[in-house]
């Protein structure tokens, strides 16, 4: 259920499932059941509730706004569950996960809904070939998390294991006999890992990290570009960077300090903030405006709207406003 769960990663899609896996475990989410079969039952099950109780209270439109443009196209709910076989595109009148306004935001001004779950209904599967279908791709979700999971059953403290751990899971991932669902493999000969799969790894050893209160990886000795390579977000920035800077930059901790205080913080967010940094709504204008000031109190508005942290791009096209 973890990787279902990272990968649900919109508030409410995830809310909805834990809430449908409580019901289903008695209130012991983490408890498995010993048969893989009765936890692929219970998965379905799960998800087909998630679905269900997402279309009729909606995705609030903070979400997918503060989630980064054209999210919901490649990591939003309704394609993960799409994936797995759990929702079909309905004819006729079926479930819809179009955003809602909060009454916070109802009269402000939105761009145009975008991603799968703007664009049609959705059903749940009728016809049994369907169930069945939907049941063989759960079976091999299942089977194969079973098989990697081990690679990410203790909290990294290092970048360094950090990095051994996907190293590993990727290794059994590759070893297994079948595809899995969601987390894809590269094709034989090519040199570059699957995003999907390597942002679902990074997601689970968060996770590990949060349940054995650790707040951050200690950089320690890792090479520079073996660390700039460990996460799939916007890591050819990173790379970028060492490339444009070859004269300052030596070691991973060089590198942490050229892109400021929040990297030595958490370098294993590093590329994460450098895909927020690359955003479409970001501009040079950006730089020139960049009053410390202005950008908190704008953060702190949005905030105090949307009840979420601001997107950066979000942020800047607040400042913006005020700049005139």
């Amino acid at each position: 259920m973890e990787p279902i769960l990272v990968q649900l990663k919109y508030g409410p899609w995830r809310a909805a499932a834990v809430r449908a896996w409580k019901r289903h475990r008695g209130g012991a989410p983490h408890q498995r059941p010993a048969s893989s079969v009765q936890r692929t039952r219970t998965l379905m099950k799960v998800l087909a509730e998630t679905a269900k109780e997402v279309s009729k209270e909606k995705v609030p439109r903070a979400w997918p706004r503060h989630a980064g443009r054209i999210v919901g196209r490649h990591s939003g709910g309704v394609h993960v569950l799409r994936h797995v076989g759990v929702l079909f595109p309905a004819e006729d009148a079926g479930m819809s996960f179009r955003g809602r306004h909060d009454s916070a935001d109802s009269e402000s001004e939105e761009e145009p809904e975008e991603g799968a779950e703007a664009e049609t209904h959705w059903r749940l599967p009728k016809t049994k070939e369907e169930r069945d279908a939907a049941s063989v791709k759960l079976q091999r979700f299942v089977d194969g998390w079973d098989e990697i999971r081990g690679a990410f059953a203790t909290a990294p403290t290092t970048c360094q294991e950090w990095h051994d751990q996907v190293v590993q899971g990727l290794g059994k991932l590759k070893e297994l006999p079948f595809s899995v669902p969601r987390l894809p493999r590269p094709a034989a000969g090519a040199a570059k890992d699957k995003y999907t799969t390597m942002w679902t790894f990074r997601g689970c050893m968060l996770l590990r990290m949060h349940q054995a209160g650790r707040r951050k990886l200690a950089v320690g000795d890792i090479p520079l570009r073996k660390f700039c390579r460990m996460n799939p977000d916007e890591n050819r920035n990173l790379l970028r960077i060492v490339d444009a800077n070859r004269r300052t930059i030596c070691t991973t901790k060089d590198l942490l300090q050229h892109c400021g205080p929040s990297s030595v913080q958490r370098p294993e967010l590093l590329s994460a903030e450098l895909c927020l940094a690359s955003d479409r709504g970001l501009d040079s204008v950006d730089l020139d405006q960049a009053n410390l000031k202005l950008w908190r109190e704008a953060k702190q508005e949005l905030k105090d709207r949307d009840g979420l942290s601001p997107h950066i791009a979000s942020i800047a096209k607040a400042v913006r406003k005020r700049c005139g």
